[in-house]
């Protein structure tokens, strides 16, 4: 049976992850305004950076609230990530002025995979349960 507490748990692990995700939908929804004000390279720093804390947040999700061994959820948050982003680039393709973009994509892997070898290397490191760096 479960218990407020247990509920309130996984809350606590899946919301930010689906927040995240949204969030990024959302902004790649809206149509492009104009040529990009950016300076160059910095739109991939951006993209490596989401995708690497939806990378994370997934990770921490699927160790801590499902009991994933580290090594099979860093895997796993980064194949949903790639493919999330796959799918993000896709349907872009709708959204005037915006366009798929493959190096866009490499960002957002590269991002995903920095971070679950952050991960993988923290929890090898100093293991715990869940939580980054959290001894267990």
């Amino acid at each position: 049976m479960s218990t407020v507490s247990d509920s309130a748990c996984k809350w606590r692990y899946w919301l930010p992850v689906g927040a995240l995700a949204a969030v990024i939908t959302v902004g790649t929804s809206l149509p492009a305004r104009g040529p990009a004000v950016l300076p160059h390279g910095v739109d991939k720093v951006i993209h490596a950076c989401a995708y690497g804390m939806l990378a994370l947040l997934l990770g921490r999700a699927l160790i801590a609230e499902r009991g994933v061994p580290a090594g099979r959820a860093c895997a796993l948050a980064f194949l949903l990530v790639v493919a999330y982003g796959a799918l993000d680039e896709i349907h872009q393709s709708w959204i005037p002025g915006r366009d798929p973009s493959i190096w866009d994509w490499a960002a957002d892997a590269g991002g995903a995979a920095a971070a679950q070898l952050a991960v993988y290397m923290n929890r090898r490191s100093f293991g715990g349960p869940g939580e980054l760096g959290e001894e267990g």
